[in-house]
């Protein structure tokens, strides 16, 4: 069947979103036409969410040389104010983690240790650094709002109660103590992720020869975690 040729069509002319001229009746300038341009995004035009939008401050453990004010062993945030005391245990719930991985430089030496975000990077790191490489991890907790600290440092709503979010790094025995623990009840637990149940953080001295200190520890509960909570942090994890 012989092809028939269509007639050809008018090129579609592009579509402007064009306000009403402004018109100075006084001048001989030609009227002036404002465009939008719809390829931009509104800053009122959507709810999108990054989690890594969110400012998380630092959680430190003081310590005797450290050179943030509080009682040694106590846990300040973003190095301003104590938000609980040594060797209290306070519910926390975990919002994720990281594990790395950095080169452990001797406290007494200057400079900033290079780090490895993965396990073959960090073999490579190894190889060519004059330092072991260690292990270490980024953690971050909501604390429900407590009397041990102010008001002011929970002003977080999530359901009915108010929370201080933060990050705390760990490396060696705090490493251990809390990054591990977190995996080995997530392996045991496998349907039940580790930010459904409260988990009760502290500090623990350590000493080892003429050396103290203080490290964070995490230890699992059996208390559920409220359904707000769960669905916020759940929606900060699909982010």
């Amino acid at each position: 069947m012989a092809e028939t040729k269509s007639a050809k069509k008018a090129p579609k002319k592009e579509e402007v979103s064009v306000s009403e001229p402004v018109v100075d009746n006084d001048s001989a300038k030609p009227a002036e036409i404002i465009t939008k341009d719809i390829s931009s995004p509104s800053i009122f035009s959507g709810s999108d969410f990054d989690a890594a939008d969110i400012e998380i401050p630092r959680l430190n453990v003081i310590q005797k040389m450290s050179q943030i004010e509080g009682e040694v062993g106590s846990v300040s945030i973003d190095k301003d104010a104590q938000i609980f005391p040594a060797s209290t245990k306070v519910p926390v719930v975990i919002v994720g983690a990281i594990k790395r991985w950095q080169e452990d430089i001797p406290f007494e030496e200057e400079g900033i240790p290079k780090m490895a975000a993965t396990k073959e990077a960090s073999i490579a790191l190894a190889q060519e650094s004059d330092y072991k490489v260690i292990e270490q991890a980024e953690i971050v907790i909501l604390i429900p709002q407590n009397d041990l600290a102010d008001e002011g440092l929970f002003p977080f709503p999530i359901g009915s109660e108010n929370y201080a979010i933060g990050k705390i790094t760990v490396q060696k025995d705090a490493y251990r103590m809390t990054y591990k623990r977190l995996k080995t009840f997530e392996l045991f637990n496998q349907d039940t992720p580790n930010y459904t149940v409260y988990w009760k953080f502290s500090t623990e001295l350590m000493t080892k020869g003429r050396y103290s200190w203080f490290v964070p520890t995490l230890t699992s509960t059996k208390e559920e975690t409220s359904a707000e909570v769960q669905e916020f942090i759940t929606r900060m994890h699909g982010a």
